[in-house]
Protein backbone atom coordinates (compact mmCIF):
# COMPACT_ATOMS: atom_id res chain seq x y z
CA UNK A 1 0.00 0.00 0.00
CA UNK A 2 1.81 3.63 -1.28
CA UNK A 3 1.12 6.76 0.61
CA UNK A 4 -1.84 8.20 -1.45
CA UNK A 5 -4.16 4.75 -0.83
CA UNK A 6 -3.59 5.09 2.93
CA UNK A 7 -4.24 8.52 2.92
CA UNK A 8 -7.31 8.22 0.59
CA UNK A 9 -8.70 4.42 2.55
CA UNK A 10 -7.71 5.41 6.39
CA UNK A 11 -6.74 9.01 7.22
CA UNK A 12 -11.15 9.24 6.01
CA UNK A 13 -11.53 7.37 9.08
CA UNK A 14 -9.89 9.04 11.51
CA UNK A 15 -13.61 10.86 13.18
CA UNK A 16 -14.98 7.28 13.58
CA UNK A 17 -11.66 5.77 15.13
CA UNK A 18 -11.97 8.94 17.70
CA UNK A 19 -15.47 8.99 18.60
CA UNK A 20 -15.17 4.82 19.20
CA UNK A 21 -12.16 5.22 21.32
CA UNK A 22 -14.00 8.29 23.02
CA UNK A 23 -17.07 6.28 23.88
CA UNK A 24 -14.91 3.55 25.02
CA UNK A 25 -12.69 5.27 27.37
CA UNK A 26 -14.39 8.24 27.85
CA UNK A 27 -11.82 10.63 27.20
CA UNK A 28 -10.90 12.02 24.20
CA UNK A 29 -7.25 12.87 24.41
CA UNK A 30 -6.62 9.03 25.39
CA UNK A 31 -8.94 8.30 22.77
CA UNK A 32 -6.38 10.42 20.60
CA UNK A 33 -3.03 8.81 21.48
CA UNK A 34 -4.97 5.26 20.68
CA UNK A 35 -5.73 6.70 17.01
CA UNK A 36 -2.64 8.30 16.58
CA UNK A 37 -0.61 4.94 17.78
CA UNK A 38 -3.46 2.82 15.42
CA UNK A 39 -2.35 4.90 12.28
CA UNK A 40 0.98 4.35 13.16
CA UNK A 41 0.64 0.65 13.68
CA UNK A 42 -1.19 0.78 10.19
CA UNK A 43 1.67 2.83 8.44
CA UNK A 44 4.41 0.60 9.49
CA UNK A 45 2.25 -2.88 8.21
CA UNK A 46 0.96 -1.50 4.97
CA UNK A 47 2.28 -3.93 3.03
CA UNK A 48 0.50 -6.58 5.16
CA UNK A 49 -3.10 -4.30 4.10
CA UNK A 50 -3.49 -5.55 1.18
CA UNK A 51 -5.10 -8.55 1.93
CA UNK A 52 -7.45 -6.86 4.07
CA UNK A 53 -10.99 -6.83 2.30
CA UNK A 54 -12.36 -4.49 5.16
CA UNK A 55 -9.78 -2.05 6.01
CA UNK A 56 -12.33 0.30 7.89
CA UNK A 57 -13.76 -3.18 10.51
CA UNK A 58 -9.83 -3.91 10.96
CA UNK A 59 -8.92 -0.17 11.83
CA UNK A 60 -11.94 -0.04 14.10
CA UNK A 61 -10.95 -3.44 15.78
CA UNK A 62 -7.77 -2.27 16.30
CA UNK A 63 -9.28 0.85 18.17
CA UNK A 64 -11.14 -1.57 20.47
CA UNK A 65 -8.12 -3.69 21.04
CA UNK A 66 -6.12 -0.78 21.52
CA UNK A 67 -8.73 0.80 23.94
CA UNK A 68 -9.26 -2.52 25.71
CA UNK A 69 -5.87 -2.90 26.29
CA UNK A 70 -5.13 0.65 27.78
CA UNK A 71 -7.91 -0.08 30.33
CA UNK A 72 -6.57 -2.96 31.32
CA UNK A 73 -3.05 -2.02 32.12
CA UNK A 74 -4.45 0.91 34.25
CA UNK A 75 -6.62 -1.77 35.98
CA UNK A 76 -3.26 -3.52 36.54
CA UNK A 77 -1.61 -0.27 37.86
CA UNK A 78 -4.14 0.33 40.62
CA UNK A 79 -4.04 -3.47 41.63
CA UNK A 80 -2.13 -2.00 45.09
CA UNK A 81 -5.99 -0.87 46.00
CA UNK A 82 -7.78 -3.78 45.92
CA UNK A 83 -11.01 -1.82 46.70
CA UNK A 84 -10.44 0.02 43.02
CA UNK A 85 -10.29 -2.75 41.55
CA UNK A 86 -13.46 -4.21 41.93
CA UNK A 87 -14.72 -1.40 40.71
CA UNK A 88 -12.64 -1.24 37.89
CA UNK A 89 -13.37 -5.31 37.22
CA UNK A 90 -17.22 -4.54 36.72
CA UNK A 91 -15.99 -1.65 34.06
CA UNK A 92 -14.06 -4.24 31.73
CA UNK A 93 -16.94 -6.34 31.97
CA UNK A 94 -19.54 -4.18 31.07
CA UNK A 95 -20.43 -3.89 27.10
CA UNK A 96 -19.05 -1.01 24.88
CA UNK A 97 -22.26 0.12 24.49
CA UNK A 98 -22.58 0.70 28.30
CA UNK A 99 -19.23 2.07 28.66
CA UNK A 100 -20.35 5.75 28.34
CA UNK A 101 -23.32 5.07 31.24
CA UNK A 102 -21.18 3.70 33.62
CA UNK A 103 -18.12 6.24 32.92
CA UNK A 104 -21.18 9.20 33.91
CA UNK A 105 -22.04 7.01 37.39
CA UNK A 106 -19.01 6.72 38.81
CA UNK A 107 -17.73 10.80 37.63
CA UNK A 108 -21.40 11.29 39.68
CA UNK A 109 -20.14 8.81 42.48
CA UNK A 110 -17.07 11.02 42.40
CA UNK A 111 -18.29 14.05 42.93
CA UNK A 112 -20.86 12.85 45.80
CA UNK A 113 -17.49 12.34 47.58
CA UNK A 114 -16.41 15.18 50.01
CA UNK A 115 -13.43 17.71 48.51
CA UNK A 116 -10.59 15.64 50.52
CA UNK A 117 -11.71 12.54 48.88
CA UNK A 118 -12.49 13.23 45.76
CA UNK A 119 -9.31 15.18 45.14
CA UNK A 120 -7.38 12.46 46.61
CA UNK A 121 -8.93 9.82 44.42
CA UNK A 122 -8.65 12.08 41.27
CA UNK A 123 -5.38 12.46 41.52
CA UNK A 124 -4.53 8.71 42.14
CA UNK A 125 -6.66 7.60 39.96
CA UNK A 126 -7.52 9.95 37.10
CA UNK A 127 -4.33 11.99 37.06
CA UNK A 128 -2.30 8.97 38.01
CA UNK A 129 -0.09 10.71 40.71
CA UNK A 130 2.51 8.56 43.11
CA UNK A 131 1.66 8.61 46.84
CA UNK A 132 4.61 10.85 47.25
CA UNK A 133 3.25 13.30 44.56
CA UNK A 134 -0.06 13.36 46.16
CA UNK A 135 1.79 13.87 49.88
CA UNK A 136 3.60 16.82 48.59
CA UNK A 137 0.39 18.61 46.62
CA UNK A 138 -1.64 17.65 49.46
CA UNK A 139 0.25 17.98 52.51
CA UNK A 140 -1.27 14.86 53.73
CA UNK A 141 0.87 12.20 55.17
CA UNK A 142 1.03 8.42 53.35
CA UNK A 143 -0.94 6.79 56.19
CA UNK A 144 -3.76 9.33 55.81
CA UNK A 145 -3.49 9.23 52.03
CA UNK A 146 -4.44 5.53 51.89
CA UNK A 147 -7.19 5.72 54.70
CA UNK A 148 -9.19 8.75 52.83
CA UNK A 149 -8.53 6.76 49.40
CA UNK A 150 -9.82 3.40 51.13
CA UNK A 151 -12.55 5.77 52.44
CA UNK A 152 -13.56 7.05 49.00
CA UNK A 153 -13.74 3.29 47.75
CA UNK A 154 -16.10 2.23 49.96
CA UNK A 155 -18.35 5.36 50.02
CA UNK A 156 -17.98 4.45 45.86
CA UNK A 157 -18.92 0.86 45.94
CA UNK A 158 -21.65 1.16 48.75
CA UNK A 159 -23.75 3.99 46.52
CA UNK A 160 -22.82 1.84 43.75
CA UNK A 161 -24.26 -0.99 45.24
CA UNK A 162 -27.34 1.09 46.59
CA UNK A 163 -28.00 2.09 42.77
CA UNK A 164 -27.77 -1.01 41.46
CA UNK A 165 -30.47 -2.55 44.17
Amino acid sequence: MNKEIFKRDLIPLQPVMQRLGERILGDAEDAEDVVQETFLNLWQRRDDLEGVDNLQGYAMRIVRSRCIDLIRRRNRQADHAPTLSIISDEAITIEISEQEEQSQLLHNLLHQLPERQRSVVELRYLQQQDIETIQATTGMSQANIYTTLSRAISTMRDRLKSIRQ
